[in-house]
């Protein structure tokens, strides 16, 4: 790999290490351009203390990390190591349309962002894409991702296909549907309109592989999903380390991502170019 934009510090409560260590080890393997992502801050007022706590943002980066110990972080590694690589401030997180404004403000400080819809809104309610995605609030979490990319505050979305981590089907557990084919043409068009990325995760193998070592079926990246993605040749696709450790920057399920584009004949962009495009756009 020349590049890794999915990329996570120890701010976020389930990582290791800061923006230098994975500087340092992204110079020694040769990438060309870092940017960290960690996950972005939530401020608490979005949810109840209930909903804050399911959704995990009690162990994730406040508002508060990411102006006086993220950003002076990046900073500071950017000065450092910027001769020998390129590395970009940014943020995975996700997106509520109610909250928009926040989201906006958050942008201004970066270089890039990822849709990280780990929960959206459905019926005025929170839906955890983890847990609690079903046949009846899935095509929901497309239409969030939708307007995220919309806003032009996005350059990639990440897991895509995370919906099917534990989809509750009519037809059974992590069955894909007629729904679930729904949602994700609507994530791959919307991404061809707005000029999104979408990611191929290797997260999601490393969920396999310290299981059982092996390449099997998993809840993503999901051959359903990513077969539907090929018809689609406009389609602008990354790999995503998604790494919480600066040793999985090199880790061999990096190589079981490439073979899986392949086998789904997916061209896959060394870098992000959409980069300057949207903060142009921004900046109007």
């Amino acid at each position: 790999m020349q590049a890794n934009y999915h990329t996570h510090v120890k701010l976020c409560g389930h990582a290791v290490g800061m923006s230098e260590d994975y500087a340092k080890r992204a110079i020694e393997l040769g990438f060309k351009e870092l940017g960290m992502s960690d996950h972005g801050p939530i401020p608490r007022y979005f949810m109840t203390p209930e909903e804050y706590k399911y959704h995990w943002l009690e162990r994730q980066m406040t508002p508060e990390d990411f102006e006086n110990i993220y950003l002076p972080d990046l900073e500071e590694t950017i000065s450092k190591y910027s001769k020998d690589i390129t590395i970009l401030k940014g943020l995975e997180i996700e997106y509520l349309d109610i909250y928009k404004d926040y989201f906006i403000e958050v942008r201004k400080k970066l270089d890039f962002m990822n849709l990280g819809l780990h929960f959206y809104m459905h019926n005025g309610k929170i839906i955890n894409s983890f847990d609690d995605v079903k046949t009846d609030n899935v095509y929901s979490y497309a239409l969030n991702a939708r307007k995220a990319m919309e806003s032009g505050l996005y350059n990639c979305m990440t897991h895509p296909d995370v919906y099917m981590y534990h989809y509750h089907g009519d037809n059974g557990f992590a069955v894909w549907d007629s729904e679930c084919e729904r949602a994700a043409r609507l994530i791959i068009e919307s991404a061809i309109e707005f000029n999104v990325y979408l990611e191929i995760n290797v997260g999601g193998l490393f969920k396999v592989s310290s299981a059982n070592e092996t390449v099997g079926v998993f809840a993503y990246p999901r051959d359903e999903f990513w077969k539907i993605a090929s018809e689609y040749k406009e389609l602008k696709v990354l790999i995503g380390i998604d790494a919480h450790d600066p040793n999985q920057l090199d880790a061999k399920e990096i190589s079981w991502a490439y073979e899986f584009a392949k086998k789904h004949n997916i061209k896959v962009s060394d870098f992000m170019d959409n980069i300057k495009e949207k903060n142009d756009l921004l900046s109007r």
